[in-house]
Formats: structure tokens, sequence, C-alpha cells
């Protein structure tokens, strides 16, 4: 064999070893991925696939699911009908976000007449209010509400630092009776601003029934600031206040 032909032969040679070594390490890579929170895959210390475990997300099956505390519509004397309810997230360290609910508003001939759909922030521990103003405004005579919790949507992950909410204190009305007013006291008990805060106004009768709700936003608040939040309604309550529930709309951060 002449040099040139054996030098062929050598750099062909070369040239196969390297692609071989080439497509052993692409597949070596392809099917021996390292154990993570994403392969699809129970493994590490995971208690499910990709979930438990060293994983941010928490299984299903090791959380509690939220609760519906109470929903309830109110129709207003102009014939504008709201929505509050209240959700309850019982687990002390896990957090969901932007799980998804469905509000049905039933007549008394138990017709859907209304719908809305949104997403919920739960924060670990808390009771959060959803608040649906103008839920319904036709001549239907209104039944009740009915809210309903998407499981397919939770993805609950551990949150063990606390939200940073406001306080609220010294809830009262104010303005007359018939356009009435809730003024509250909102405290920034915190060392950053706080931004675009959320507040809900609920308003209760001596049964424990909400009879109004209403929304506002305090745009801004500095660290160990106090701000007045103003709540209005254009309509008279439609029975005597009992109580007043002022709660902020938390949202979490992405985990």
């Amino acid at each position: 064999m002449s040099w040139a032909a054996q030098r062929r032969l050598i750099i062909l040679a070369i040239v196969g070893a390297v692609l071989l070594f080439g497509i052993g390490g692409i597949a070596f890579l392809t099917f021996n991925k390292p154990a993570s929170c994403i392969d699809g895959k129970q493994n590490q210390n995971e208690e499910g696939i990709d979930c438990g475990g060293s994983c941010a997300y928490l299984c299903t099956a090791s959380v509690v699911p939220p609760v519906v505390s109470f929903v309830r519509e109110f129709s207003q004397a102009n014939g504008r009908t709201d929505v509050i309810a209240y959700l309850k997230n019982p687990n002390p360290s896990a957090a969901a976000k932007n799980v998804r609910y469905t509000v049905e508003l039933y007549s008394v001939s138990r017709a859907v007449i209304a719908k809305k759909d949104g997403v919920v922030d739960f924060a670990p521990g808390a009771e959060i209010p959803v608040y649906l103003p103008n839920f319904y405004a036709g001549t239907a005579e209104v039944d009740r509400a009915f809210l309903s919790l998407d499981a397919s949507s939770y993805e609950w992950f551990r949150y063990d630092a606390p939200p940073q909410i406001p306080v609220i204190k010294d809830a009262q009305i104010s303005g007359t009776t018939e356009a009435p007013r809730v003024l509250a006291t909102v405290i920034n008990p915190f060392v950053s601003t706080l931004r675009g805060i959320k507040l809900v106004a609920t308003v209760f009768n001596a049964e424990g029934n909400a009879i109004a709700a209403s929304q506002t936003v305090v745009a801004e608040l500095a660290p160990q600031a106090s701000a007045e939040a103003v709540f209005t309604w254009n309509a008279p309550f439609t029975d005597a206040v009992s109580r007043i529930d002022v709660r902020p709309i938390i949202v979490l951060p992405i985990p």
C-alpha cells in the first residue's frame, strides 16, 4: 500500500473516531440526564413525580385543599348584583398562585344567569376575599351564587416567609345613609415601600351575612407610614351594619 493510501486511511480513522466519540457523547447526555424536578420521573428524594422532597413544588396529596368559607350575592336598589366570597388556605407553609375559579349566579328557577372566571393566589394560612362588582345587571330574580375551584390548576409550593401585607385597623362607617362610606387606616409595618395595595371591605349584618362590599387601591405606602382607605357605595345598605371586615388581596411572587 502506498504512503498516500495509508495517510488517507489514517485520516479516515481519526475522523471516524471523532464522529463516534461525538455521537456517543450526545447519546450519553440524552439518555443519562441527571435527576431533576422537571424530568417527569419520581427520583431523587421526591414524594411524587417532580414534587415533594427537594423540589420547589409540593405534591397535591400532601396539601390540604383550600375551602370556600362563604359566597354571597347582594342586589342593590339600582338592580346591580355584586358577589363576595372568602376562600381559605388551611396550609401554614404552602402557597399556590393563579388558582382558577368559576362563579355562577343562579335565578330562583335554578338557571345560570351569569358566569365569570378568574384566578386567585393562596397565601399560607390566609383567608382571601374575591370581590366581583356588577356581576349581573339583568332582570331575572337572583337566588344564589356558587363558586368552584379548579383543582387541576393547583401548583402548591413552599412559602415559609409571610407575605408583606399591610395592617388594617379602625374600619368605620361614614358618609350618609343614601351614600355610605367605610374608612379604614392602612399601615405599612415594613422597611420597604408597598405599592398597588388592593383592599376589599365587606359589610356584615347581625346574622353574619355579607350585605355589601367594595374595593379600593392604595397606590403607594412608604415604610412605617399609614394612609386612609376609602370605600364607597352609591346606594343604601339593605340591612343594619353589625361588622366591617377589610382585607388586602395578596399577590404572591412567582416561585
